[in-house]
């Protein structure tokens, strides 16, 4: 079904919403304490920096399974009661940012990387986001309501920006 590589680990979903995984155990190759949460699953993300790397996959359900480098968002304890009816998952370097079904934005992962969530809500009041998109290093753009795209991240990344008018 889909297949998501980090630098020595991977991950594939499979087509019955199980996911495998492979490689190097501390990066992400190793999901056997969580595999038992694996069911359902249908979007996994990697974030990456180098050789830290995890993995993070959504369910059916809206909920969120991690693993991997705790210090590049493989843990995600902090924040798990915040991670519900997620709707879409973006991994970039350390770090993932959430996206639930009613607009609020959940970070996590590496301090030094990991957006400010908060700022982002606030520059988007109505919390209506249609997308998220990673990137490197560290920063994401989400699609408002209106058409404005959201950047949010590490140091000098928040802000709105207009979008272009597209032919």
């Amino acid at each position: 079904e889909h297949i998501q590589a980090a630098s020595l680990a991977f991950a594939a979903l499979k087509s019955d919403g199980s996911v495998v995984t492979w490689g190097t155990s501390d990066a992400g190759g190793d999901s056997s304490c969580v595999q038992d949460q694996l069911h359902d699953v249908t979007r996994i993300q990697v974030s990456r920096d180098g050789v830290r790397c995890s993995f993070a996959a959504i369910r059916q359900d809206g909920k969120v399974v991690t693993w991997g480098d705790p210090g590049s968002g493989g843990c995600c304890r902090m924040v798990r009661d915040q991670l519900f009816d997620v709707q879409e998952i973006q991994g970039t370097e350390n770090c993932f940012a959430a996206i639930r079904s009613d607009g609020g934005v959940v970070t996590w992962g590496n301090g030094d990387f990991a957006p400010d969530c908060y700022t982002a809500q606030e520059l988007l009041q109505d919390g209506n986001l249609s997308g998220l998109s990673g990137l490197f290093p560290a920063g994401y753009a989400a699609i408002g309501s209106d058409g404005s795209v959201l950047n949010f991240g590490a140091v000098g990344t928040v802000g709105t920006v207009g979008m272009p008018e597209l032919p």
